[in-house]
């Protein structure tokens, strides 16, 4: 399940944040937001074009 968290942790780490800062925590979830939104549109285009 943690390779699922990938995108996002290493956003954080490349910003240098502290593991378990709250700062971290929601520049991760924006990450992974943003990171499978962009893998959810390219899977589903070719369904509804």
């Amino acid at each position: 399940m943690m390779y699922l968290m990938w995108p996002g942790d290493f956003v954080a780490d490349m910003a240098g944040l502290e593991a378990g800062s709250e700062n971290r925590q929601v520049l991760r979830m924006f990450a992974n937001t943003v990171f499978y939104s962009i893998v959810g549109i390219i899977v589903m285009l070719p369904f509804v074009l």
